[in-house]
């Protein structure tokens, strides 16, 4: 009896290890931290006002989707507020196809946000870009760098333009707290 449960116990931790214990560190995702910017124009409904342009601190997080059968990352971006200093916003999780990532995973892919995807900065800025991936043994180490990149701000009128995108790996623990608490 003593060697039945013993098994059970056994078989607990094996289960633990190796199916719940992956799933709760993949389900954090991976951080990064980096920089986008904008280079375009502001535009209103009487036309052209003039020139935009700007920049900002953004953290993302890629996320292995862990739904059954899913063949996509998940991906949310987090940005300090405009006006408040040290107050962050994550944006709406997005999602990008592996089908629009190109390359090899272990050396260098590209990551294609113009086909399907998008990436949602808070409060209503959408980027579509082409990030160069090189991966430094695993996507953990990576570094993103956008080679192509429009980028469409409706958050205070309409500013549309071309965007540069660069990210790179980062340690949870120099994330903003706003950034990894869901609001």
């Amino acid at each position: 009896m003593k060697a039945a449960r013993m098994s059970i116990m056994v078989l607990g931790v094996v289960f633990l290890m190796f199916v719940i214990a992956p799933y709760g560190v993949s389900a954090q995702g991976h951080w990064f931290n980096g920089k986008v910017s904008i280079k375009g124009w502001e535009v209103t409904g009487g036309g052209i006002v003039g020139k935009a342009g700007g920049g900002a601190t953004a953290y993302f997080n890629i996320l292995d989707d862990p739904t059954p059968g899913s063949n996509r990352y998940l991906l949310t971006t987090c940005l300090e507020d405009f006006d408040l200093d040290g107050v962050w916003h994550r944006g709406l999780t997005t999602a990008i196809s592996k089908d629009d990532i190109y390359g090899d995973p272990a050396v260098a892919q590209v990551w294609d946000f113009t086909h399907e995807s998008e990436m949602n900065f808070p409060p209503a800025i959408y980027a579509y870009p082409m990030l160069y991936v090189k991966i430094k043994g695993s996507l953990t180490a990576a570094n993103f760098k956008s080679f192509a990149c429009i980028l469409r701000d409706e958050s205070e009128g309409l500013q549309l333009g071309s965007c540069s995108i660069s990210f790179k790996n980062v340690v949870e623990g120099k994330v903003p707290s706003g950034c990894i608490t869901p609001p």
